[in-house]
């Protein structure tokens, strides 16, 4: 139905109605003196049954919208979040959200963690205190491990050991799910303690479940929830009917049940009107939408950090006014916005023009927009348009990682090199610039090479060596599993992904200006590989890859698995720099399976770990049992804290 003719049908039904009841509200006497006795009759007789019949409607309607309330609420669509970036997980937020879903002792979760504890605090013991193994189980069997009395019990073979007084109020009172929880956290908080780790903010783990990060691949909104029941699709078009004036109607058929009760017509009138707009709202339709949306940024090849204006243009092109349209831009998920905002609500006359701006926070990798999203609405606000509008321009923002020189980074190599020079120095005396040994002289040997120095003191000849330079040749790996991809808080802009690939390229540029002939790799389902080589071309290619290669891209990848096949075409004299968090076992396994191929490998690790709850002060422990242990199998590890720079890590380290 034409959406101008029932707009007219209904003004024309309400001022009709506005009419009737005026004047039977104004001449109500007048007009019943002029009625015959039998024509009121029948009049109260229709009122009687009009009642019935209202008062069944009223029934109908009002189990038909609270049954739609209870399914599906209010119907319309959630605008995404767009000012922030998706959020990455913490080490630990994983073992928070087990122990939110525990509710007794019972329980599986339950048991598996205790498990883990249990293993966790044996292993703390032999590595933190020095004790052996016997002397570990037994401590944790009998309870001494640990000065608190939960933590002990929880771990104890002993199952008569003492429970605390709140352990026990808790268990009397029914609150089982509570003490399970308190004695699973008390417990990882001793063990943290054992090693060495303070619990910064015990508090905030009790309601951990707020403080648990969204995946950084979970939807961002609410936007694909919506009921399908009162939906009508459109390439690029979605219409629903938002449900926000169904009460009117009950409220409406109130007034009229109430009005031909107590035989009040002007209720009775009010009520009608009251149908009538209820009706209206569910008839009219959202015009087509006829706009053109364009976007302009202000630098299409930023720096990591830097600022990025972005402008977009909305025009008018349609006949009619838009009356309520808002606009969602489609900021790419991954950057986040630091100053204005990506949304507005407006109107729009007919060939008018919007602009709205903000700024994003350019981060390395290469992003799209999403089409903007336009939401618009009738007066009423009955029914709902989405509308996904491409850009005209869809400009792209490119940003690689930036390379900075490293002194150090030459530290990070193990002395084996190739025959080609560079700045790795080896045990092999000859020309070089670090002294190695004095010997004695041949008529072969260059004059520059003379001990001048002896000659003049014992006037005998000798020569000088040196440490021989030789270039190495190396593989700079990234750690791009999904288990890599965590952050110290969920508000933080880089993940721990995001700062190996930093580093990494700063290691890149710096061995390939001493060199070295140079590789990147990456560790994940279609890893990256980019085969050792020198020179700026080399250089500029591995620059554009680790700014842009999906591998090791700003977001997680969908699978688990990862594939090491690549590492087998690099040459047996490799060394490979491998730039992972350590937050799980598998990165350790990782490193034990290349090691076994007998290639040289060291590690450089980013510490993303916190300590405001005991599961992420447990997660902290854990990664330094990981590093002690590959540190005792002779693997070189540098611990890079994440407010502290790498040369300085590298120093402090290597």
């Amino acid at each position: 139905m034409n959406d101008e003719l029932v707009r007219g049908a209904a003004t024309v039904l309400a001022a009709v109605s506005l009419a009737i009841g005026v004047a039977v509200f104004v001449a109500r006497d007048r007009i019943l003196d002029r009625l015959s006795y039998e024509v009121i009759l029948a009049l109260e007789v229709f009122g009687q049954l009009g009642f019935y019949l209202v008062l069944l409607l009223f029934l109908v309607q009002s189990y038909r919208i609270a049954r739609d309330r209870y399914e599906n609420a209010v119907n319309e669509m959630i605008p995404p979040a767009r000012e922030r970036a998706t959020e990455t997980l913490t080490p630990g937020d994983d073992r928070i959200r087990t122990v939110e879903s525990i509710r007794d002792r019972t329980d599986v979760e339950y048991r598996t963690i205790r498990e883990q504890l249990d293993r966790l605090v044996r292993d703390v013991l032999e590595r933190s205190d020095q004790r052996s193994e016997t002397d570990s189980s037994r401590a944790v069997a009998e309870g001494t491990w640990t000065g608190d009395d939960v933590a002990a019990e929880m771990l104890s073979d002993d199952e008569t050991h003492p429970r605390s007084r709140l352990g026990r109020l808790f268990e009397a009172t029914g609150f089982a799910a509570v003490r399970t929880r308190y004695d699973l956290r008390r417990t990882m908080t001793a063990i943290a303690a054992v090693a060495g780790v303070a619990v910064t903010d015990d508090r905030r783990s009790r309601v951990s479940r707020y403080l648990v990060g969204r995946p950084i691949h979970a939807p961002s909104s609410a936007e694909d929830e919506t009921d399908p029941v009162h939906e009508e699709s459109d390439a690029g078009r979605v219409q629903r009917r938002t449900g926000h004036w169904d009460g009117v109607s009950v409220i409406a058929l109130i007034g009229i049940v109430l009005g031909v009760l107590y035989q009040q017509p002007t209720i009775i009138l009010a009520g009608g009107i009251g149908v009538g707009f209820a009706a209206y709202g569910q008839l009219s339709d959202v015009p087509e939408l006829e706009v053109t949306v364009d976007r302009v940024v202000s630098e299409p090849r930023p720096e990591p950090g830097d600022d990025v204006g972005v402008t977009v243009t909305i025009r008018n092109d349609g006949n009619r006014r838009i009356r309520d349209l808002r606009v969602i831009d489609g900021v790419p998920p991954e950057l986040t916005v630091t100053s204005g905002s990506p949304r507005m609500g407006t109107t729009l006359g007919r060939g008018e023009t919007v602009s709205l701006q903000y700024t994003i926070s350019a981060r390395r990798g290469r992003y799209q927009f999403d089409p903007a999203l336009l939401l618009v609405r009738t007066i009423t606000g009955a029914t709902e348009t989405e509308h996904r509008v491409s850009a005209e321009s869809e400009p792209a923002i490119t940003c690689l990682p930036t390379i900075e020189s490293l002194p150090s980074s030459t530290r990070l190599l193990q002395n084996r090199g190739s025959q080609q020079v560079g700045q790795l120095s080896t045990n092999k005396p000859s020309a070089g610039v670090e002294f190695h040994s004095v010997r004695e002289f041949h008529p072969s040997d260059p004059v520059t090479r003379i001990d001048w120095n002896r000659y003049a003191r014992d006037r005998e000849l000798a020569t000088v060596s040196f440490h021989e330079d030789r270039s190495a040749v190396v593989i700079v790996a990234i750690d791009a599993r999904t288990d890599a991809y965590c952050a110290p808080a969920t508000s933080e802009r880089e993940h721990a992904v995001d700062r190996s690939v930093s580093d990494a390229a700063t290691v890149f540029g710096s061995l390939l200006s001493e060199g070295h002939s140079v590789g990147l790799a990456s560790i994940g389902q279609d890893p990256l590989w980019l085969a050792p080589n020198r020179g700026t071309a080399h250089l500029n290619r591995g620059q554009s890859l680790l700014g842009t290669a999906a591998a090791i891209g700003p977001q997680p990848p969908e699978s688990e698995g990862y594939d090491l096949d690549r590492f087998t075409l690099a040459p047996s004299s490799a060394q490979i720099l491998l730039f992972t968090p350590l937050c799980d076992d598998g990165s350790v396994e990782i490193v034990h399976t290349l090691r076994s191929r007998g290639v040289t490998v060291t590690i450089v690790s980013p510490d993303p770990t916190i300590t405001d709850s005991p599961e992420r002060a447990l997660a902290r422990v854990e990664r330094r049992l990981r590093i002690q242990a590959l540190r005792s199998t002779a693997i070189s590890v540098v611990d890079r804290g994440w407010n502290t720079s790498l040369d300085r890590a590298i120093r402090g380290s290597v």
